[in-house]
């Protein structure tokens, strides 16, 4: 039975306790994810589709979200389409002169190639903006453009996946 346990899951008397939802005054809606010891909710995005809302936890706990993530949040929920435009403007030129076949792409064609993916942020108040591109145009190759946003304000950009 120990087999099968380990193969299938924690037995009932090891399994994580069911934390109950929270509505967060800043954050609204969370879920709590036990195997991956954070929050989740969604935010949607002012130019359509939604961003999946990762509140990470320390310890892994089901503790409520703390004050500095919400002050970074709040910093930076308001100015997400200022924010992805900035980081295209400041993607783009690198993007354009590595290697790209055709025409190089303007900020416009990259934004509208760009959807709504995740924003996760850390127990310290980091927040991690991600955009996707699409299987339909994969300007990106199938990655995700990442904007790392300090509680300062400070940013830097990564391509990655």
């Amino acid at each position: 039975m120990s087999f099968l346990n380990r193969l299938f899951g924690l037995p009932a008397s090891q399994q994580p306790a069911e934390v109950a939802s929270v509505q967060d005054p800043v954050f609204g809606h969370l879920e709590w994810e036990p195997l991956v010891g954070c929050w989740n909710g969604s935010l949607p995005f002012s130019l359509g589709g939604a961003f999946e809302l990762i509140v990470e936890a320390s310890d892994s706990q089901p503790q409520p979200p703390s004050e500095p993530q919400r002050q970074s949040f709040i910093q930076v929920g308001g100015r997400l389409v200022e924010i992805r435009n900035e980081a295209i403007a400041e993607f783009l030129p690198d993007f354009n002169s590595e290697g790209i076949e055709g025409e190089p792409y303007t900020a416009e064609e990259l934004a509208s190639a760009l959807v709504p993916g995740e924003i996760r942020v850390s127990p310290e108040g980091l927040v991690v903006i991600a955009f996707y591109d699409t299987p339909e145009n994969e300007i990106l190759g199938g990655q995700a453009l990442r904007i790392h946003v300090e509680s300062d304000g400070t940013h830097f950009i990564e391509l990655e996946g």
